[in-house]
């Protein structure tokens, strides 16, 4: 059947899946071209670690001539939040060195006051000290760039449209979401 005027066309899922690892893929290669050091920021999340498969397929792809990669993991060993298992898995893959350390868990009151002032917010990161902690290790290595993923898992994890799903009674579409 015809689609309806003025509906949008369609496109499979499959489509659009290879159409954004194509763009996501392009657009980790651009930022490795350099002949700096870069660091890869691993978490374990959907975005760091897509940043860093990326980047392992680029390299077993042959492309150009990358500069030396090193990825960087802040772990949190013992606690419910650490994602040790996932970096792991993916660090299983690639072949670049791993800077790995456990981050500070400490009382953050003693230098907020300086925090503070360099906030340029409201509110202070206060991952402060596991950051200050991971640049001393990645100024170690000569990285001066840092690919992360920050925001991707947001950016493809939308509750809303699982839920229109669900309101809308597509369970099964909902449950593959």
């Amino acid at each position: 059947p015809a689609p309806k005027a003025g509906a949008p066309p369609s496109i499979c899922d499959e489509r659009v899946a290879e159409r954004f690892y194509e763009l996501f893929r392009g657009a980790v290669q651009r930022r490795l071209d350099t002949d700096r050091p870069i660091a890869l920021e691993l978490s374990g999340g959907y975005d760091s670690s897509s940043v860093v498969l990326a980047a392992t397929e680029l390299k077993a792809q042959g492309f150009g001539a990358l500069p030396k990669i090193v990825s960087i993991s802040h772990l949190y060993p013992g606690l419910a939040c650490d994602e040790s298992g996932f970096i792991d898995a993916v660090l299983a893959s690639s072949p670049f060195g791993a800077i790995r350390f456990d981050a500070p868990i400490s009382d953050y009151t003693s230098a907020l006051g300086e925090e503070l002032w360099k906030s340029d917010a409201p509110l202070p990161d206060v991952s402060w000290p596991r950051r200050a902690m991971g640049a001393a290790h990645l100024e170690a290595e000569g990285c001066r760039v840092v690919l992360t993923g920050l925001g991707g898992d947001e950016l493809v994890w939308d509750p809303d449209y699982e839920l229109d799903f669900w309101r809308n009674r597509q369970f099964l579409r909902a449950i593959r979401h």
